[in-house]
């Protein structure tokens, strides 16, 4: 069975989209509380490498791109979830799953204000500790107004 299958079997209604892009880059639409789940399916099950995950601020939230390779096809399966209340953007951590994915998590949380519950080491990695708290130097909503 291929891995589309496999994904959408196990998914069924939970997936809110599926996209194909070029045969070779599929995104997978879901809701932010199956990202654990979906995680753990794609990395544990399928075997799939995680790649990075990719923030991107959009005027009505925050949009995360979950990114694994199928190394035997060449296939990128990206999760995507969007995070629609900018004043609570909170999603569940996935490094118990994945020690790789404690970096950039951290990375999202201090550019885009992403919380990630559960991540056991929200310390700062790119910003200095004198950095404002609550400013996040990649959202559009608040930066803005200083980009002239």
């Amino acid at each position: 069975m291929e891995t589309l299958d496999r994904i959408k079997e196990k998914f069924g209604s939970r997936l809110l989209k599926v996209e194909e892009k070029n045969g070779r880059k599929i995104y997978i639409d879901i809701a932010p509380a199956d990202i654990v789940e979906a995680g753990t399916f794609l990395y544990g099950e399928l075997d799939l490498r995680y790649m990075v995950i990719t923030g991107l601020d959009r005027r009505d939230g925050i949009e995360l791109m979950y990114h694994f390779a199928e190394d035997s096809s060449g296939s990128i399966f990206t999760l995507r979830v969007f995070l629609n209340d900018k004043k609570n953007l909170t999603i569940k951590t996935l490094v118990p799953l994945i020690i790789g994915i404690t970096w950039i998590e951290r990375e999202l949380h201090e550019l885009l204000g992403v919380n990630f519950e559960g991540h056991p080491d929200m310390q700062h990695l790119l910003l200095g500790e004198d950095w404002p708290e609550g400013n996040y130097p990649l959202r559009n909503d608040q930066n803005r107004d200083q980009v002239k």
